[in-house]
């Protein structure tokens, strides 16, 4: 029978309806119903499932940086606590999402895209939060400055140990060559960082006192951080061209 008013349609609506569920993110789901409910202990349990990872491969699902341990280097393989999926520590970031029990803010990592949705979501559900959205870029980028301080400090230890050792034993190059070049490569892209962040010139302009301060601490701490990592970190990239220059 063709009579479309008379026919059953719970059938294909059940098939439509498995389909468009298969396509919903489960975990985003749940930490949509923890952040509505502002529930710490549930994100507590959200974060202890993420523990238990299934996934397995040795790239950066963002950029495809090897996530390997290759000799001096550590690119160390790190998941998102929303997707799951795998990622370098260049492309993942940690935000606070609430405080528990103990006013304590509990820190989740995110990918990318995980980040804008989580982000755009607790400004939905919670739209006082878009006046103190400053205050938290402000915050976040405190943290991802100390972030990269911190590894290029490593970073530029271990090339300019691998650079000792290849100029007292030039035979050793070509074993360290492709760990000396992704150094340099991991190493200039945390330079051009703080050049970008130099660049940026509004972080103090904000007529709100607090904000303001604030921007300026945060110039001033960049100021510090590139005047003590950027001579070291220009001085061993040099070495290692010329080291690398001279072999050819």
């Amino acid at each position: 029978m063709n009579d479309r008013i008379s026919r059953d349609l719970t059938k294909s609506f059940l098939e439509k309806r498995a389909m468009a569920k298969d396509e919903v993110d489960p975990r985003k789901n749940w930490l949509k119903r923890i952040i509505m409910n502002n529930n710490s202990y549930d994100l507590k349990m959200f974060l202890k499932a993420a523990e238990l990872k299934t996934k397995d491969g040795d790239y950066c699902n963002s950029c495809k940086t090897s996530v390997k341990q290759i000799y001096y280097i550590n690119t160390s393989k790190v998941f998102c606590e929303v997707c799951e999926e795998i990622f370098c520590n260049y492309c993942v970031k940690s935000i606070d999402v609430m405080k528990d029990s103990q006013l304590k803010y509990i820190r989740v990592r995110l990918c990318k895209n995980c980040f804008i949705y989580i982000n755009e979501l607790k400004y939905i559900i919670q739209p006082n939060l878009s006046i103190d959205k400053k205050a938290i870029d402000l915050v976040n980028a405190f943290n991802e400055i100390s972030s990269r301080y911190t590894t290029m400090c490593s970073n530029v230890s271990q090339l300019n140990g691998l650079i000792m050792l290849c100029e007292n034993n030039t035979e050793y190059l070509d074993n360290f060559k492709t760990e000396i070049k992704q150094l340099m490569g991991v190493i200039q892209r945390d330079v051009n960082f703080l050049d970008d962040m130099k660049k940026k010139n509004n972080f103090a302009a904000d007529n709100t006192l607090i904000l303001n301060k604030m921007g300026k601490n945060l110039i001033l701490y960049l100021k510090i951080i590139r005047n003590k990592i950027i001579p070291s970190a220009v001085d061993v990239m040099n070495k290692t061209k010329e080291l690398l220059y001279k072999k050819k």
